[in-house]
């Protein structure tokens, strides 16, 4: 028996300037800003009544609650600048990729009432949040200048920040909690829990 959650995003994302001058100065400017929220979750939901749990059995087979997100982003910026006199370009690069992957038995994990699960599993029962991410982000200048002074900058910021929870259970906020979570039934010798996070930046500025 599965319960299983999926997201995969790709992502393409161009940007360029090209300025010229002949009698004055060359200034090209390139932004790419790219903001990207998500949240993949694999729930078993409980039920509010301890005498009557969400049951969920498979027999002499398996159980396994995953949730597992993909995320690939490519970021390309090109600005050129040139003029007679002083010239210049830019290039600024942000991405930003804020993302939750939870596998979670028995309800939401930030309610405050407990929830209820019986799990019967004869072989095993697996409970996983898996996250990957792949990002390239490059970003490339050019001042040319036939008489005076050229400058090219380039600047790329990346913040990527993934919370994974693989739970079972919530840390108990009374003994009301508590009981809950010795009210699940899992036979199989003992659930395995697992979150596993893969991360792979190439990034080039010039």
């Amino acid at each position: 028996m599965s319960v299983l959650a999926a997201s995969d995003l790709t992502l393409l994302d161009f940007a360029g300037t090209l300025a010229l001058s002949q009698e004055a100065s060359g200034v090209g400017i390139g932004l790419d800003v790219t903001v990207h929220t998500g949240t993949t979750e694999a729930l078993v939901a409980g039920s509010d009544a301890m005498g009557a749990p969400t049951t969920v059995t498979a027999g002499s087979g398996s159980i396994r609650v995953e949730a597992d997100a993909a995320e690939e982003f490519f970021q390309l910026t090109a600005n050129i600048g040139a003029g007679d006199s002083t010239s210049g370009a830019g290039s600024l690069n942000v991405l930003v990729n804020i993302t939750d992957t939870n596998a979670v038995v028995a309800g939401d994990l930030e309610a405050e009432d407990p929830s209820y699960v019986t799990m019967n599993a004869g072989n095993s029962l697996v409970i996983a949040a898996d996250s990957n991410t792949d990002i390239e982000s490059y970003a490339g200048t050019a001042g040319v200048s036939l008489s005076g002074s050229s400058v090219g900058i380039s600047v790329g910021v990346v913040v990527d920040l993934d919370a994974q929870r693989p739970s079972s259970a919530r840390a108990p906020r009374s003994k009301r909690a508590a009981s809950a979570r010795r009210s699940r039934s899992i036979p199989a010798s003992s659930p395995t829990t697992r979150a596993r996070r893969r991360r792979r930046r190439r990034m080039a500025w010039c």
